[in-house]
């Protein structure tokens, strides 16, 4: 009989319920009983907190499904598994502990890590061999830890407070276009908030790199939000699918949601067009879940990928 996976689902630190493989490529996700009498908070915005079970039809939940890594890293984790291709249900069950926002899936039964499939010049994928993180993106990034005034890949154990973006292949001067976007950006809306970053050093790489204080993280913990791809219900493959529109017309019939949310999220998007970010696409906006309902995070990903030829906006 075929083995279904299943992982551990925790919100910051308290188990929260159960993810699960069912028969005919469906999965499941039940709260733990009593997570449920203790009134825990919803991992989700479409996981009100309940004693019912909720089935997806089709692999992992949108929500989960964005947790999984993309790109660069994504294919790096793959081969860390000592395999050519994997499923994103054993992607987040292995690399889940220390994923974007507060909720975390851990693997009772850890896979084993392999080095025989890595690049082993390369210190960013060394690196991976005692990092757990799971990060959306499709360039080169690792998850950090700040030590003594400097920079640290994160161990096992460990939740990150910082990401570090490393130089692109095939796209020169990436990190730097990231940095003087985000900073024009931020000269263009004062009043908005943006993500603390910096171009520097990770100890153990030999590359610089963009260096992004994490806002899902402070002396607390874990902050809990969801990218506007949660929110509307769609798997990662399909971020470019939405429309700016789609985001607006969540908040605007969401309850809890404030009308002068939609005010903000109008003027990042016409800066980005107007500082060349045609990549603004469904993962690059997120809101908060707080306890007065749905807020913006600060503004994140802005590029001006007009540079790269892509002329088309997201």
């Amino acid at each position: 009989m075929a083995k279904f996976l299943w992982g551990k689902v925790f919100f910051n630190n308290t188990f929260a319920g159960y993810l699960r493989q069912e028969p005919g490529d469906r999965t499941s996700f039940t709260y733990d009983n009593l997570y449920v009498e203790q009134n825990g908070n919803p991992v989700s915005y479409h996981f009100p907190v309940r004693s019912d079970t909720y089935y997806h039809d089709s692999g992992l939940h949108p929500f989960f499904d964005n947790l999984v890594a993309e790109g660069w890293l994504e294919h790096a984790q793959i081969r860390l598994l000592g395999k050519r291709i994997t499923s994103r249900f054993e992607l987040l069950l292995a690399f889940g502990a220390d994923c974007a926002g507060a909720v975390s899936v851990i693997d009772p039964e850890p896979q084993n890590i392999s080095n025989q499939l890595l690049d082993l010049d390369d210190p960013k994928e060394l690196a991976l061999l005692t990092n757990r993180s799971s990060l959306s993106g499709v360039q080169p990034k690792l998850t950090l830890s700040k030590k003594d005034g400097g920079f640290y890949p994160t161990q096992i154990g460990e939740t990150s407070t910082y990401i570090a973006k490393f130089p692109s292949a095939h796209h020169p001067g990436l990190i730097f276009n990231e940095y003087l976007t985000m900073k024009a950006f931020k000269h263009l809306l004062p009043d908005d908030e943006i993500v603390d970053l910096i171009i520097g050093d990770v100890q153990g790489q030999i590359e610089p790199a963009l260096i992004i204080k994490r806002f899902d993280r402070n002396e607390k913990g874990k902050i809990h939000f969801e990218e506007f791809n949660q929110l509307l219900n769609r798997p990662s493959r399909e971020k470019y699918e939405g429309s700016h529109k789609d985001m607006s017309d969540f908040i605007q019939q969401t309850p809890g949601c404030i009308l002068t949310e939609n005010y903000r999220l109008f003027r990042r998007i016409l800066v980005g067009i107007l500082l060349g970010n045609t990549d603004m696409h469904l993962k690059n906006f997120a809101m908060f879940h707080t306890p007065e309902g749905l807020r913006l995070t600060p503004s994140y990903d802005q590029v001006a990928s007009v540079l790269y030829q892509y002329k088309t906006i997201a």
